[in-house]
Order: C-alpha cells, then sequence, then structure tokens
C-alpha cells in the first residue's frame, strides 16, 4: 500500500494495527478508514497545552471516583482495541483486569474526547458512533475547548440519555456512578472562556 495514511484500506484490525506499530505516529482506525491522532484528515494537528491541561483536569477528578472500585484512569498513549476498531481515548476508565505493562484495552466503561477544531468531525462521527455502539461503554464525554461546555451521553436501559453543561458552576452528572464532576474543575486553569461569553460567528 502506497499514499497518504488516510488513503490506506485494511481487510482486518489486526493487519491495521500490525501496520500502526511500525509507525512513528499514531493512528486510529474507525469504519475501516485510518485516522492520524489527533488530526483531521487535512492533517490539522491537536495536541496544545490547554488540550492537555484538560486532560489532566479530567483525569485527576475522575482517579478519586473510579480507583476505590478497582478501576483504572488512563489518558491518551493507551489504545483502546476492539475486533471492529481502535482509538486513543483522551481519557478513559476501564474496570477490566490489566496489566501494568499493557499499551492497550479492550473495553472501558468511561470515554471522554477533549474536542478541538481539528478533531471535532472524528469525535462527533466515527468515534462517537463506534464508542456508543459497543457494549461496555456506558458514558460518553465530550468536552469543548472553545468555551466552557461539557456533553455526557449515559446510558440507561430505554437507550442513551444526553445532556449538556454550560454553566460554570454546574456539577457535571454521570448517571447510576453516585458522582459528579465540577466544571470548574475541568477547567481549572486554563483559558476557556465561559459558555455565554462566546460569541457565535455572524453575529
Amino acid at each position: 500500500m502506497t499514499g497518504h495514511p488516510a488513503e490506506r484500506r485494511f481487510s482486518t484490525i489486526e493487519e491495521f494495527i500490525a501496520w500502526e506499530e511500525r509507525q512513528p505516529e499514531r493512528f486510529e482506525f474507525l469504519d475501516g478508514r485510518v485516522w492520524p491522532h489527533d488530526a483531521d484528515p487535512a492533517g490539522m494537528a491537536g495536541g496544545t497545552i490547554r488540550h492537555n491541561d484538560i486532560v489532566f483536569n479530567i483525569r485527576t477528578a475522575l482517579a478519586p471516583i473510579f480507583r476505590p472500585c478497582g478501576c483504572r484512569v488512563q489518558s491518551e498513549t493507551v489504545k483502546l482495541k476492539t475486533h471492529t476498531f481502535s482509538a486513543y481515548p483522551d481519557v478513559l476508565v476501564t474496570c477490566a483486569p490489566v496489566t501494568p505493562d499493557a499499551s492497550r484495552v479492550a473495553e472501558a466503561i468511561l470515554l471522554v474526547e477533549v474536542v478541538s477544531e481539528g478533531t471535532e468531525h472524528k469525535d462527533r462521527g466515527p468515534k462517537q458512533q463506534n464508542y456508543l455502539d459497543t457494549a461496555f461503554c456506558l458514558y460518553y464525554v465530550l468536552v469543548s475547548q472553545d468555551a466552557q461546555m461539557v456533553e455526557v451521553y449515559s446510558r440507561a436501559p430505554a437507550g442513551w440519555i444526553y445532556r449538556s453543561y454550560r454553566d460554570p458552576d454546574d456539577r457535571i452528572e454521570l448517571l447510576n456512578a453516585d458522582a459528579k464532576l465540577a466544571m470548574a474543575d475541568i477547567y481549572r486553569d486554563t483559558d476557556v472562556p465561559p459558555y455565554r461569553t462566546v460569541v457565535p460567528m455572524g453575529r
């Protein structure tokens, strides 16, 4: 196979993994397509200080909630691989047994993506669909870098429940987890403005 990585096609996910592990950069495999990690197909990269600060804040806030339950909170470099896709969530919570030297997990109950301009199409498109289609994911969380807004999909018996949070004083509820995250903790020490101060384009 030749050409840009996004143009590559693989018959199986195992074939993709074998290829990706030989590459100097990380890639994701979603709906049969290869996606550069933290970049859109045009190559707009993520990985800013703001992004990293938000990821750190989320991981710090989730650890005391899930560690007492025997779960692990991981971020960015840990791969989530199923029989249909491979991705690097910005933050994930897994309660399945893993060894300390493992570089991938097969399931996660909570998946978080910190959305940037370069990754929004992927985060709200193939990533969201693949995550919500799994049997193990209980929560999918989208965190904006442009304004203080957090969106949560929580699994319920009748389907997914969606809720968005846009007030800096909000506490983000994880249904059935007996846990709430403070919006202020997620955006602590960042320059992300409150949602109400962001003026929509064209106004």
